[in-house]
């Protein structure tokens, strides 16, 4: 059954011109590469430190790429592009006229996941971190439609299929790829060539050990109640968790995000976890596979 698009806050910071694909390998941490066989890319714009400063999916619409991520970060993001734009011929410009909406159980379209499709004026494709997150649709917006400023569902979806947009610890501090899990996904690339915040992350990533993380869970079962936020998740010592994130989709199935504290590799999968007698799963199981695109 296909369910109502849920319309997201989301806008674009757009990059045009010659030189975009070169301009924006040259600064996130993602192999741009797909974009050139017009297929969607998730990256981060990280700080020199190594951070994540924002994420994003890169999505390749005519002659420009289109930078989709939240609407109170758009200026914010089109700021520092900008700053590192010197003599590349290329055109940054923020763009609020289309609404991005998702498609959590559609119909399948018949293109590749991540391939960017055109129908008229609406823009789609299958989101490229995971089919449980749905057909993306960019189109012109209406003028009496009122986005979503926080879809639960679509965040659930996001817990389920184990990808996390929210990249700050329960401090608030900025949180690097490895902690969230994003080189699962490739939104960061380590066999591409330099980019700001590469140093760090490539370090800990032969070292294979980080101190904490951000791990999104599910349970197998239903529940009454959502987990409450700050609860505390037994694990062997030395490990402490927590969780951060909670939400019970319509068939009380709960899904959420865990902060876990110790050295760990960051590959480790934590034997299991549970909340009162309710078995708790890590999202994804498995990593997907790498994206051969390109």
């Amino acid at each position: 059954m296909t369910q109502h698009p849920h319309e997201l806050n989301l806008d674009f910071v757009t990059i045009a011109g010659e030189d975009r694909f070169s301009f924006l390998q040259s600064l996130v941490s993602a192999d741009t590469t797909p974009l050139k066989e017009n297929y969607v890319v998730w990256s981060n714009l990280l700080s020199p430190q190594g951070r994540i400063l924002f994420n994003f999916l890169i999505i390749p619409i005519g002659d420009g790429l289109w930078l989709n991520l939240p609407s109170s970060q758009v200026e914010e993001l089109y700021t520092a592009l900008t700053q590192f734009h010197v003599k590349e011929k290329v055109r940054i410009n923020t763009h609020r006229l289309m609404s991005t909406c998702v498609s959590l159980n559609p119909t399948r379209p018949t293109t590749e996941q991540g391939k960017v499709s055109r129908e008229g004026n609406v823009i789609s494709f299958i989101d490229p971190r995971s089919p449980l997150l749905g057909v993306r649709s960019i189109q012109p917006k209406k003028h009496n439609a009122h986005p979503q400023p926080s879809s639960s569902t679509y965040s659930w979806m996001c817990f389920r299929a184990g990808v996390i947009e929210e990249t700050c610890s329960p401090e608030g501090r900025s949180l690097l790829p490895l902690e969230v899990g994003h080189h699962i996904f490739q939104a960061i690339n380590f066999k591409k060539g330099c980019f700001i915040g590469q140093e760090v992350n490539m370090r800990l990533f032969h070292r294979g050990s980080i101190k904490r993380t951000l791990k999104c869970a599910f349970s197998l079962s239903p529940m009454d109640e959502p987990i409450p936020v700050g609860t505390v998740i037994s694990l062997p010592h030395p490990f402490k968790a927590r969780v951060v994130k909670s939400l019970l989709n319509p068939k009380k199935q709960w899904a959420g995000l865990i902060f876990i504290e110790g050295q760990q590799h960051h590959t480790q999968s934590f034997f299991s976890l549970s909340y009162n007698d309710t078995i708790l799963s890590l999202s994804p199981p498995n990593p997907p596979q790498e994206n051969t695109h390109g």
